[in-house]
């Protein structure tokens, strides 16, 4: 028979050789059936049925794996590039009896070259002598060390502890074991190793096979079968290549990659292992593309990248110790090498099924980047999805099945046990990372297919939050069948988004004004991503900052500093004559602030004007918008985000102004980007907004109260009009609301904390009307004619605005600048830096012209006076006398009014010279050391509210001298003052009051340390302080956790740069006082009501990293004041000489006495002045008793000889006393 078949083959008669062959079949087993499946397959060749050919190649091979006319006809049937014909033809010419012939070398080299770029096994630098077959281990490992290509027929072999690559093709039930020597089935270490159709299974002490070191391993069609370790370890920067190779039933990782590995995975199969892809601990890329991971006991995929910021190590912190074990010890020095080197671990998973998995189907955490595309999602217990950690992810066209079940998951046993069902995408704490899921479906409830855990939550008290996901033309509740994968995969191509490129971790040099800002630092400000409070709509009414006093320049320049909302900017532009240009300067520290501002103003210039002010007024004002009104939004965030700006905004870096900058305006067009492609329903928004009003349950019914004061209306109708508007978000309309408001929410990370009285109707005013009038007609009414007037003037050139992005007390205090401003209105930034800060840093910026002011606001301060404080506020708030800050600042008090609501609008404009006294250093001395010995004996209360930052912290007082006196005469009064008795808790802050003016020029160093939270109890600790103010100590040993007597401080900053979303805090000090005390330790610590909270682990100074720093302030020119300084310094007690310093001034004498110490010694004795005839006369006497100690006579100028001491301060711990005559005589006793 099989001659017949033969014969008919010769002939030609490829047909019924084909029956011939097949007849044969029956019976025949091994060998025999191998050569008739060959020949049947040549007779298909021969007909041009390669599918066929191949077919009955590949049961030749199976039924005799060492036919090599079998593996022959494999490689002829199978085009030249086929991921398994390197295979054939290779094994071919090692089983062959004897060497190849022409058409087999020809062959060979076609597929060498063809498989170049193939999956499977590769030929192209493999010589076609070098191909050998072996029966034995011995023979194995002898063949690779000369570098061929070695086929291994049928057997258990073990390989030599280590590799310099080499090629193994296995025919047949071919077994690779571990050593006893090794642990590892195979290592490569150097070169390329392929290995082909292979199994490893056995008890191995470690992973299957392992890559590193130099080596790279490509894997195709290999088994790992109940293996007792990992399947593959990739690490050391080296890469491993799996195609269609399976992994069943492993005790670990089926794959493991880590410190620099990366891994690339075709068609493979991953079951019934502990976990199935693991990539953690500095890996770089994760590759999987039409691969099965199925029914792990764990994660079926890990993707943990290297990205580390305070939240993720706040959580670490809060997790439950773990025993100690050789592979969490392996773990944790891998994810330490990450760290170390800010490994990017990035990750694509497409065409992937993951199924049945018992703790999460795909898990990414610490800032992976992943892509996940086409693939399908089944009854993964507890998330098909779990993302966290600064993780960026994309889900594109996929399908998630998950209704129906209950967890049963190790993951949710450790995150406390609660009951949950399956759900699909789960985004946690994710601060710092973005999520978007675009055209999946789901099959289950849906409220499980997308869950977001920080929504309505308050985590971000804790400085954890998460940007909301993007979920864009999702299929929910897909319950009577899924869309297919294909079809999905054509929606996601049409809405496919862009990825914003992930920001580097690396912490930015940090610039100078941040580290010497002249306020108490603070856990976070109110622009942070994590703030609750996100200033959208103002919460005092707009009004025109020129106050009417315009004066007769062609051109004003105005600065709004901490702007807010546009009120005061549209008020303003609509009052100023037509003639007149207007430059706006808008600064905030808050990006969303600003970009609102330019999209409302855009919004002015560009709707039609027969809607535009109804626009405004929705966009400004509501939660929800018609969809004329959102398409109108839509329009400007796009434009604002990807087009060349209007000429009549720009961004600047500083507060001059200038040409538009790129760098200023991206952070810019980010936010509106972020608005432009934000998915939130409006259901979404205000389920937001009502999950933050209940976390605070008096919150709506103090808006309510507030926003009612303000109007102060009894009209009923309008008071329910009112109501309805806090209780929806959104004014009354004609037209249907169905869109969100999505410049309501913090940008760019999309976070919903609106400042809880936000109200239109405190922002701007309402026109007179009828009774029963809507206030939003009335509100409408009112703003038309000024937005139409600001629309005008943009768009005939006679008004510009340049937004300056940053903390008003460090771009106001950049001495890079010049700019000069007519007006300058600051809100009410001064109730969370104080009066005094913010006139310190706009008394620099202001014009010297008659028609010059300066406007601050209080709200909270002044609210929470006393009705007698109330009545001295204004004049209290600097802590320093009128004429004395006149004199130091060139600016003076002019008014203040109490506005609608409880707030005090104080006004200041520059000084004339003759309203400036004529200061004396001793007298200066003597008026700052009240304010001073408040500013550190008042710690703020657990109430915030009560606690009044007077001078806005220790270093504002170093920045009020050296601004306004330069750094000579500062360092001088800086020295004496921490020389007086009431001051002297001051020397703990004598470093941070004279680093900025030194007596000798001294390089500045700035230094980082790491300050994130390590624990839960600290974790709790700075929860308690988040409304009072952090300072930097320096100790001679470390300091304990919690509370901190001062005694144990050396030394405390109080201002300093705390970068939130890396945890570090970066302070300034000389280089060379750094060297001197590099033996101290650094400690975070919170100023509480009960003194100082240690709050981290000390760190010691010599440990910490160092750059060059350099910081200025910009200062008064010219300087207002010269000062003699001479009588400020000590009496010494051995000299017992008086002396004395006379300053003549226009309203005044100012007269300093600088007393003998001895003098002073006893309590019991008072100092009496009194002025007789031209002589100033000094006794010091007893109390008791009356008798005369002393007597000290001083000539006064003649024109104020019949004055008298009008005030006198003494201070006793220096010997001074310091006096004001004016014309009358009359003594002064001086307790």
């Amino acid at each position: 028979m099989a001659a017949d078949a033969a014969a008919l083959f010769k002939a030609g008669d490829f047909a019924a050789a084909t029956a011939a062959f097949a007849s044969l079949l029956g019976g025949l087993g091994g060998m025999d059936a191998a050569v008739a499946l060959t020949n049947r397959a040549a007779c298909h060749a021969k007909l041009g049925d390669k599918a066929a050919a191949e077919k009955d190649s590949r049961s030749a091979i199976a039924a005799s794996p060492e036919y090599a006319r079998a593996h022959l006809r494999l490689a002829l049937s199978l085009p030249l590039d086929h991921d398994d014909a390197a295979a054939a033809v290779a094994s071919a010419i090692a089983l062959a009896a004897g060497p190849p012939n022409e058409e087999m070398r020809a062959l060979y080299h076609a597929i060498a070259r063809a498989s170049a770029t193939s999956r499977g096994l590769r030929l192209d630098r493999v010589e076609i002598g070098s191909v050998k077959s072996v029966r034995t281990s011995l023979e194995l490992n002898r063949a690779l060390g000369h570098g061929n290509l070695v086929v291994l027929r049928p057997g258990s072999y073990q390989l030599g502890p280590s590799l310099a690559g080499g090629t193994l093709v296995g025919v047949g039930d071919v077994v690779l074991t571990a050593s006893p020597f090794c642990g590892h089935a195979m290592v490569v270490k150097t070169g390329l190793l392929q290995v082909v159709n292979v199994g490893l299974i056995g008890d191995g002490t470690a992973a299957a096979a392992c890559c590193c070191h130099e080596g790279t391993l490509r894997l195709v069609s290999c088994r790992v079968i109940d293996y007792a370790e990992v399947g593959v370890l990739v690490a050391d920067f080296c890469t491993a290549y799996l195609h269609s190779c399976v992994f069943e039933r492993l005790t670990r990782q089926a794959i493991e990659v880590r410190e620099g590995g990366s891994v690339d995975m075709c068609d493979c199969r991953i079951e019934a292992c502990k976990q199935g892809v693991s990539a953690y601990g500095g890996a770089l890329s994760a590759r999987l593309h039409r691969c099965a991971i199925l029914n792990c006991q764990m994660e079926g995929v890990l993707i943990s990248g290297s990205d580390v910021n305070a939240a993720t190590r706040a959580q670490e912190a809060q997790l439950h110790p773990k025993p100690k074990s050789a592979a969490i010890a392996v773990t944790e020095q891998a994810m330490n090498w990450g760290r170390e080197r800010r490994q990017t671990l990035s990750s694509t998973i497409i065409d992937c099924t993951i199924s049945g998995n018992g703790s999460i189907g795909i898990s990414i955490d610490y800032g992976a980047q992943v892509v996940i595309e086409r693939c399908a999602f089944q009854m993964n217990d507890p998330y098909s999805i779990l993302v966290k950690g600064a993780s960026d992810l994309s889900v594109f066209a996929c399908q998630f099945t998950f209704a129906g079940k209950s967890s049963k998951s190790f993951y949710v046993q450790q995150c406390g046990g609660r009951v949950a069902n399956l759900a699909g995408v789960h985004v946690a704490i994710n601060y710092g990372g973005e999520v978007q899921v675009c055209a999946c479906a789901f099959s289950g409830p849906r409220e499980l297919g997308i869950e977001e855990e920080c929504l309505g939550l308050h985590a971000r008290v804790g400085g954890m939050w998460s940007k909301p996901a993007l979920s864009l033309q999702n299929h929910f509740d897909c319950c009577q069948g899924l869309p297919s994968l294909a079809l999905l995969g054509v929606e996601a191509q049409q809405i496919r988004t862009p990825r914003r490129k992930k920001e580097s971790t690396v912490v930015a040099p940090i610039v100078g004004g941040a580290l010497s800002r002249i306020g108490w630092t603070f856990q976070r400000e109110s622009w942070s991503p994590t703030a609750t409070e996100y200033y959208a709509i103002g919460n005092t009414q707009g009004y025109d900052v020129m106050g009417g006093m315009l004066g007769s320049p062609s051109k004003i320049r105005i600065f709004l500093a901490g702007c807010g909302d546009p009120r005061n900017l549209v008020a303003t532009a609509a009052a100023v004559p037509a003639g007149v240009a207007i430059s706006f300067v808008l600064n905030d520290g808050n990006v969303s602030i600003l970009a609102r501002d330019a999209v409302l103003l855009h919004l002015m210039a560009t709707v039609p004007p027969e809607a535009m002010p109804e626009t405004v007024l929705a966009v400004w004002s509501s939660h929800g918008l018609s969809a004329a009104h959102a398409s109108a939004l839509q329009a400007s965030c796009a434009a604002l985000a990807e087009e060349p700006w209007p000429d009549w905004l720009r961004a600047a870096t500083g507060i001059e102004g200038g040409e538009s900058s790129a760098a200023a305006e991206a952070p810019m067009r980010e936010a509106c980007r972020a608005w432009a492609s934000c998915s939130i329903t409006l259901s979404k928004l205000l389920e937001l907004r009502k999950a933050l009003q209940a976390a605070a349950p008096r919150t709506a019914s103090a808006s309510f109260a507030l926003s009612l004061s303000t109007l102060d209306s009894k009209d009923s109708k309008a008071n329910k009009e009112v109501k309805e508007y806090v209780q929806t978000g959104s004014l009354t309309s004609q037209s249907k609301l169905t869109s969100p408001n999505v410049t309501l929410l913090l940008a760019p990370s999309l976070q919903y904390c609106l400042y809880f009285s936000s109200s239109i109707f405190r922002a701007l005013p309402l026109a007179d009307a009828r009774p029963g009038t809507p206030l939003s007609a009335r509100l409408l009414t009112a703003l038309a004619p000024q937005l139409q007037t600001v629309a005008a003037r943009l768009h005939a050139g006679t008004m510009d605005v340049s937004v300056v992005l940053g903390d008003v007390l460090v771009v106001g205090a950049d001495p890079a600048s010049n700019a000069r401003f007519d007006y300058i209105d600051c809100s009410n930034v001064a109730d969370y830096v104080s009066v005094t800060s913010m006139l310190q840093i706009c008394a620099p910026l202001l014009c010297r012209a008659p028609h010059a002011r300066v406007r601050l606001e209080s709200i909270l301060l002044y609210r929470s006076s006393s009705e007698t404080e109330k009545k001295t506020f204004a004049r209290d708030a600097t802590g320093l006398p009128a004429q004395t800050l006149a004199s130091l600042l060139g600016v003076r008090f002019v008014s203040s009014e109490e506005l609608t609501g409880g707030v005090l609008r104080m006004e200041w404009a520059s000084a004339h010279a003759n309203e400036q006294e004529h200061l004396s250093a001793g007298g200066l001395l003597l008026d700052l050391a009240p304010r001073f010995s408040q500013v550190l004996r008042d710690g703020p209360s657990e109430d915030a509210a009560k606690w009044r930052p007077i001078g806005g912290g220790p270093l504002a007082l170093t920045h009020l001298l050296k601004v306004s006196l330069g750094p000579a005469v500062a360092r001088t009064l800086i020295d004496a003052l921490l020389r007086i008795k009431s001051c002297r808790r001051g020397k703990l802050f004598q470093w941070e009051l004279t680093m900025h003016v030194p007596r000798t020029q001294s390089e500045l160093v700035s230094v980082s340390f790491d300050v994130a939270v390590e624990s839960s109890s600290i974790s709790h600790a700075r929860m308690r302080h988040v409304h009072n103010p952090l300072l930097i100590a320096f100790s001679r040993n470390p300091l304990e956790l919690g509370d901190t007597p001062f005694g144990l401080v050396h030394q405390l900053l109080s201002s300093f740069h705390l970068d939130e979303y890396s945890g570090m805090a970066t302070f300034a000090m000389p280089a060379n006082l750094a060297a001197k005390t590099a033996s101290l330790h650094v400690t975070l610590c919170a100023l509480g009501r009960k003194g100082l909270e240690a709050l981290n682990t000390s760190r010691l100074l010599s440990d910490l990293p160092k750059l060059s720093l350099s910081t200025a302030w910009r200062s008064l020119d010219p300087l207002p004041v010269v000062l003699d300084t001479s009588s400020v310094f000590d009496a010494k007690e051995e000299d017992g000489v008086w002396k004395v310093a006379v300053v003549s001034g226009p309203l005044h004498v100012a007269a300093d006495v600088l007393i003998p110490k001895a003098l002073l010694e006893s309590k019991e004795r008072v100092v009496s002045a009194v002025v007789a005839g031209r002589e100033l006369r000094v006794t010091i006497k007893s109390k008791e008793g009356g008798s005369v100690h002393s007597t000290y006579e001083v000539q006064l100028p003649s024109n104020v000889a019949q004055g008298v001491p009008m005030r006198a301060k003494l201070s006793r711990s220096l010997g001074l006393l310091c006096m004001k005559i004016a014309w009358v005589e009359e003594a002064l006793d001086v307790a």
